[in-house]
């Protein structure tokens, strides 16, 4: 399993205090995986890149209006998530059965 050193949250917290530096941090975390969403979305990179920077401008602008159990429950979620992609993933591996 892999730990992060710093969770979204704390980052999100210190973003909403106008820490562009965890701004930044956030976004080399994310840019991939919302590109290729958007790109399953647009079948076109170009279109994709430029919608990925329009998505992280507006989550920099907004940032500020979330609030403490916005970010809680997104944690939440994304710590079910990612325990759901590694269990699809080690399921056709799993021995345990035979």
């Amino acid at each position: 399993m892999i730990f992060r050193t710093v969770e979204d949250a704390d980052l999100i917290a210190r973003a909403r205090k106008g820490d562009v530096e965890a701004f930044n941090h956030l976004v080399s975390r994310w840019e991939k995986r919302v590109y290729n969403y958007l790109l399953r979305l647009t079948s076109r990179s170009e279109d994709s890149m430029d919608l990925a920077q329009d998505v992280f401008l507006k989550a920099w602008q907004n940032i500020r209006k979330l609030d403490d159990a916005t970010i809680a429950a997104r944690s939440a979620l994304q710590g079910l998530e990612y325990r759901i992609e590694v269990d699809d993933y080690a399921s056709p591996f799993d021995t345990s059965g035979d």
